[in-house]
């Protein structure tokens, strides 16, 4: 079964072009041919069937192996949209079928640097330092791409400034030094504003920039890390759009809207004002201080959601394994709706809320300190109205327990 999955994988990085079809047909092959026996080798029955044990432990291992490495770059491929570049497939492929312990550190090793986002092309390195002003205006949008690296930006200044330090990475030592004398990050201008972003040095180079940004409070900002770095927005009056592959987020003291794709990474959100703040999650655990506006859209794959001093007219909170903790500061008058498959559901809020209530778990229990008029109860369900039952409020899961309360009864 394991084996099936893995050649559907395979073919689906076909399709996505991230292996060629002789890539394929190597990886495919290596599946399914064992090592060959060594001519040389006369050992006693015993000892061949340790060595078979032995030999049977290793290949499972350099299998497992092989298929994490899979997985981690499908999920790049399909958070990104992007072929991932610099594997050598058929090295991989031949390490499956030889069996030897080198093969699988060579495994190991590729697995963390694909995890990590460097799709290392050389073993040699070289780092150093730029600076440079950042045009940038008021009212305009910022737009910053890169493979790799952390940005942590700040508004409220007079003018724009970026500090990076900058990593390459390749075969040759000389070049590396030489590209790092006359490197210079690129800064077009947009019919909205800049972008910013990395020289193209060639497929034998790869880079990463870590980035401190200064800007004014009223600039919009779009961006982009392909794999792996960490975000970090404080202090601005404009929108925020992010995509983060892997990496953690915090966005504080802000006022624009907010509208974030997490592959995997923890995200931080602290004192923001907006009409809308959407964020959208594969891995990783979700925080919320202080957060106001109108509409709150969170769908999360694999985490945890915690909200403490949340304002928000009209909730939709999406899980599919993991809890959500939430308080908020105002009456329910709006929709809310708080739906997870395995996780428990916490909802505390202020009385005199103005809703019908909906709460239903299929293995589970439910508590509700609510008052409620037309109340309806069954061993996994729950319903009936609060107030005059303008707004509505949903909390569904399929394992777990749901529980409504009022401050009074907070822990």
């Amino acid at each position: 079964m394991q084996n099936n999955e893995t050649v559907l994988r395979i073919l689906r990085m076909v399709e996505h072009g991230a292996l060629t079809p002789e890539e394929a047909a190597d990886l495919l092959d290596a599946l399914y041919v064992a090592r060959p026996p060594d001519d040389h080798e006369t050992h006693s029955e015993t000892h061949q069937a340790t060595t078979t044990q032995e030999e049977t432990k290793t290949k499972e291992s350099a299998r497992g192996l092989f298929d994490q490495i899979l997985k981690t770059v499908e999920e790049a491929v399909r958070t990104t949209g992007e072929a991932v570049r610099g594997v050598n497939w058929r090295e991989l492929g031949e390490t499956i079928r030889s069996q030897t312990q080198r093969g699988l550190e060579e495994m190991k090793r590729a697995l963390e640097q694909l995890e990590q986002g460097e799709w290392v092309r050389g073993k040699q390195s070289h780092d150093f330092e730029r600076q440079f002003p950042l045009p940038i205006q008021p009212g305009q949008t910022l737009t910053i791409e890169l493979p790799a690296g952390d940005v942590f930006i700040t508004g409220g200044f007079d003018e724009g400034r970026v500090g990076a330090e900058i990593t390459l990475r390749g075969a040759e030592a000389e070049q590396l030094r030489s590209l790092a004398e006359t490197y210079s990050m690129v800064v077009e201008h947009t019919e909205g504003g800049l972008t910013l972003r990395l020289p193209e040095l060639g497929n034998s180079i790869t880079q990463r920039a870590d980035l401190r940004i200064a800007i004014p409070r009223q600039v919009n900002l779009n961006l982009r890390i392909v794999h792996k770095g960490d975000l970090r927005v404080e202090k601005l009056d404009g929108k925020v759009h992010g995509v983060v592959g892997r990496g953690d987020v915090s966005l504080a003291h802000l006022r624009g809207s907010v509208d974030l794709q997490i592959a995997s990474g923890d995200v931080n959100l602290l004192d923001i004002h907006s009409e809308t703040v959407r964020v959208n999650m594969v891995h990783g655990d979700l925080i919320l201080r202080q957060v106001r506006t109108d509409t709150l859209q969170v769908n999360l794959t694999n985490g945890d959601l915690e909200a403490e001093e949340l304002d928000a007219r009209d909730i939709s909170v999406e899980t599919v394994n993991g809890d959500q903790q939430i308080r908020l500061m105002n009456p329910i008058q709006g929709v809310v709706r708080l739906t997870t498959v395995k996780g428990d559901l916490l909802l505390q809020v202020p009385d005199r809320c103005d809703c019908t209530v909906s709460m239903q778990t299929l293995s589970g229990d439910i508590e509700c300190k609510l008052e409620l008029s037309q109340q309806e109860r069954t061993r996994n369900s729950l319903s009936g109205v609060a107030g005059s039952g303008t707004g509505n409020l949903v909390m569904e899961t399929v394992h777990g327990d749901l529980w409504l309360q009022l401050p009074a009864y907070h822990d």
